[in-house]
């Protein structure tokens, strides 16, 4: 989280120098019949009834099923998908999660630059206390480029290589 936060604080301080042609990955760049792609991460094991239903009411609620195909990190999300005869791309429910945060980052990336999804988004349950939790929807794909207060000022940061230099590599790592 601190990695993440300093990431974003870094991308801010650079973001009145942004223009979106600096990297592929702020664009829309799918044909209109694109479907759209969800990284659904649930759990492995069971016994926490809420944590997976939220997740499917959500789905089934928020979620174009027809035009979205799906990558799952846990088993419970892929059995929910499958239930539904959705398109599962793939599953990475095998193995610490952990470990293959950067095999589905690379798969995600791939397949958004390769303009075969309109956008990535992320799904997942998040904590907030021991009796609350949230299920949470997040735009991965198209990024797009902050909007600060210091974006609006007329003092520009200079930083050192140039903004077009640093803005992909640090997009990437923010999505990663």
């Amino acid at each position: 989280r601190p990695y993440r936060d300093g990431l974003q604080d870094l991308i801010h301080t650079v973001a009145p120098s942004i223009d979106t042609s600096f990297s592929p990955l702020f664009a829309t760049q799918a044909a209109p019949e694109a479907h759209d792609l969800v990284v659904v991460i649930s759990a492995n094991k069971g016994l926490c009834g809420a944590f997976h239903v939220n997740i499917l009411k959500y789905l089934l609620k928020h979620i174009d099923l027809k035009r979205t195909e799906f990558v799952t990190v846990g088993s419970k999300g892929a059995a929910q998908i499958t239930r539904f005869d959705r398109d599962l791309v793939a599953d990475f429910s095998i193995g610490n999660p952990s470990t293959q945060v950067s095999a589905v980052f690379d798969l995600v990336l791939e397949r958004f630059l390769s303009k075969k999804y309109a956008s990535v988004k992320l799904l997942y349950t998040q904590y907030l206390s021991t009796s609350r939790s949230e299920v949470r929807l997040e735009t991965l794909l198209p990024a797009a480029p902050p909007v600060t207060e210091r974006a609006a000022s007329s003092s520009e940061t200079i930083v050192e290589p140039d903004a077009r230099t640093l803005v992909d590599a640090l997009i990437r790592s923010y999505v990663e």
